[in-house]
């Protein structure tokens, strides 16, 4: 399985562990469908 850390690590930075607490990173494939948590950054 390609995980999202493998095919995109600029997007697996932004992956929220503690809202995703039921999965890590090595549980989604790229492509998934899952819904996740991302952080997400606001420049000002």
């Amino acid at each position: 399985m390609i995980t999202l850390a493998v095919k995109n690590p600029e997007k697996a930075k932004l992956w929220y562990p503690t809202k995703n607490e039921d999965s890590t990173l090595e549980d989604v494939s790229y492509g998934s469908e899952k819904e996740a948590w991302w952080i997400v950054r606001v420049s000002t």
